[in-house]
């Protein structure tokens, strides 16, 4: 699925379309990451989501954050970015956060280069 903000052709993103099996719900970095990889896709970079490649592919999740595979330090450990679903909800003070990859709150959208999903 293309999003209807997407800008770059060359990555195509998902929240719940064929292939995926639906919605991710809230999941650790680890299970969205093997969520994604099941349908050949992989998780999104932070970029990715800050320019709206996913924006509005379903599950609700654009007010929302969504895991990325930036990694980034969260006190003495490594966490990954977590970043609003859509550009729009940063306006309202949805920011993107350093977050431990075992925090089990957050949700998945998947990205694939070259319109694999």
């Amino acid at each position: 699925t293309t999003s209807p903000s997407n800008r770059d052709h060359e990555v195509c993103g998902s929240s719940s379309d064929d292939p995926l099996p639906g919605c991710s719900g809230k999941v650790t970095w680890i299970q969205g990451r093997d969520f994604c990889e099941a349908a050949g896709a992989r998780f999104c970079t932070q970029q990715e989501l800050e320019d709206d490649e996913t924006a509005g592919t379903g599950c609700s999740l654009d007010q929302t954050h969504v895991w990325s595979s930036t990694l980034c330090e969260s006190g003495d450990s490594d966490g990954y970015m977590v970043v609003p679903g859509a550009s729009s909800y940063r306006k309202l003070g949805l920011e993107s956060e350093c977050t431990l990859k075992d925090v089990g709150t957050i949700e998945a959208r998947c990205c694939a280069d070259s319109h694999k999903l």
